[in-house]
């Protein structure tokens, strides 16, 4: 589910080229996690510390905080979005680290972050996650014309009278939320893989941005169960090996037309 949901989100990042703000706003994530475990520490409220939803809900804050920033009016240029997002990056990374570097327990939690796992998933965390998809599926399809605009050419959106700034700061809320909640479900490496990989893979086989919403989703699962029956097999990471598989597949789609020679 989460692969599915985030191939179909990734597909507005890559067509916009700002693939970037996808680890901002994982790191953004992570510093929301980081900021409850030092505050709860710091006020002796160690039980809150320990409440996997008041983690979560900090996680999903920070994601959606980071691409609000992000992409606010006048960052979507070029350079000057790139430089911004980079800032961002670089803050809550750091940020992170220093709030926990006293705290075994805090550096644990954020390592477990940076690693993707499952492991401790209720079937609430799979409703929730098939919820978030569905509303994307149909989203994107009773909206497909203005989403696919917004997506290839803002600039041309506003042109027609299309409120850009306002759809693209839902579209970078709709990430932070998908994105902030898959962090805390499967990692940063699994959940930044699934945003980016499946579409850039997709990439090298459309010719038109139309196909990109259903190809993207479906070169995941082509590739990301074989992965997971593999890695099983093998006693072998899971989210690590899916990710593998993902670039493999890209490069190879890559090279097949040329990308990468």
């Amino acid at each position: 589910m989460i692969g599915i949901l985030l191939s179909l989100v990734g597909v507005v990042i890559v067509a916009r080229r700002q693939i970037f703000i996808g680890m901002a706003v994982a790191q953004g994530s992570t510093l929301g996690i980081a900021l409850g475990l030092w505050a709860t520490a710091f006020f002796h409220l160690e039980g809150l510390g320990e409440n996997d939803l008041f983690l979560s809900s900090l996680g999903v804050m920070g994601a959606i905080l980071t691409t609000v920033v992000t992409s606010r009016k006048g960052f979507e240029k070029g350079s000057v979005h790139e430089e911004r997002t980079g800032i961002v990056f670089l803050f809550a990374s750091s940020a992170s680290l220093i709030l926990l570097s006293k705290s075994p327990f805090g550096l644990e939690e954020v390592h477990r972050l940076l690693t993707s796992t499952v492991i401790g998933a209720t079937a609430t965390d799979v409703m929730v996650t098939a919820l978030l998809t569905v509303v994307t599926i149909i989203t994107v399809i009773l909206n497909f014309p203005a989403v696919r605009l917004l997506a290839m050419d803002p600039v041309f959106a506003v042109a027609i009278g299309m409120r850009s700034g306002k759809s693209s700061v839902i579209a970078m809320g709709w990430l932070g939320l998908t994105l902030g909640l898959s962090i805390r479900l499967s990692g940063v490496l699994y959940a930044f893989g699934c945003l980016i990989l499946p579409c850039l893979a997709a990439k090298q086989m459309c010719r038109t941005t139309t196909s990109l919403f259903w190809v993207s989703p479906l070169i995941f699962l082509l590739t990301s169960l074989p992965a997971l029956v593999l890695s099983h097999a093998f006693d072998l990471p899971p989210g690590q090996g899916t990710v593998l598989a993902l670039c493999l597949v890209t490069l190879v789609f890559g090279l097949k037309k040329g990308q990468f020679s």
